[in-house]
């Protein structure tokens, strides 16, 4: 979607209710767990009252649960022999699933976890009421979620409003939601990001270049924008 390389026209539909969902994963780091909660550390940004999905791994053994964040604590590091500071977040979250099955499995992985002898001995007197400190490079996935209004879209890509700046030529698994319409589900290219000074929150203006859309979706968006060109 490069300006140069523009071959589609592009139709606003911003106002028609038209949204784009990106969908992301990132690799956590774990410091501690109790069985309500835990606290991880992350490069991407998270957003406090948001849900996630975290997937705990119990010695491969995946365990998903649905989770919400509650704290958030933003630094900056340098790395060695890097000149490029970082962002780094550090999470408290709480889990929302309280089934006797996910409790159990919860348990389960702090248990298998190499805990100090006093750690041990307190996760077997006071399980439930506890928060244990994890091995350092204790790894989840986080998956998360984010909502998107579309502001003109093609054949070949779209502009949707994000609140913050994507990776230029990161690929993203994406869904398009069009009026009356099953999702469309395809890969996204960040093509570019601009940031808005026309308002206070400073919202990005994001195209994305449409990839491995399927015919029958791409079939789909044509009718759609068909549609649009006749009724402008």
């Amino acid at each position: 979607m490069r300006t140069q390389k523009r071959r589609n026209k592009r139709y606003r539909v911003d106002g028609l209710d038209i949204h784009a969902k990106t969908v992301f994963s990132a690799e956590v780091e774990l410091i501690n767990i109790s069985m309500t909660g835990a606290y991880l550390q992350t490069s991407n940004r998270l957003r406090i009252g948001c849900n996630y999905l975290i997937w705990l791994n119990n010695e491969g053994i995946l365990l998903p649960l649905m989770c919400t964040v509650k704290r958030l604590l933003s630094s900056e590091i340098k790395p060695e022999q890097s000149e490029k500071v970082l962002s780094v977040y550090k999470a408290g979250i709480e889990f929302l699933d309280s089934d006797a099955e996910t409790t159990a499995r919860v348990r389960d992985f702090i248990g298998r976890h190499k805990l100090s002898r006093e750690q041990k001995f307190a996760f077997e007197k006071r399980f439930d009421r506890m928060r244990y400190e994890l091995p350092k490079r204790t790894t989840a996935h986080l998956n998360y979620e984010e909502i998107h209004t579309v502001k003109n879209i093609s054949l070949c890509g779209m502009l949707i409003e994000t609140k913050y700046k994507f990776g230029l030529d990161k690929s993203i698994p994406m869904e398009l939601f069009l009026p009356n319409e099953v999702p469309i589900k395809f890969l996204g290219r960040v093509a570019s990001c601009m940031s808005r000074t026309d308002t206070y929150q400073k919202p990005v203006d994001t195209g994305i270049e449409f990839l491995d859309m399927p015919e029958p979706d791409k079939s789909r968006l044509g009718r759609f924008i068909t549609y649009r060109e006749a009724h402008a």
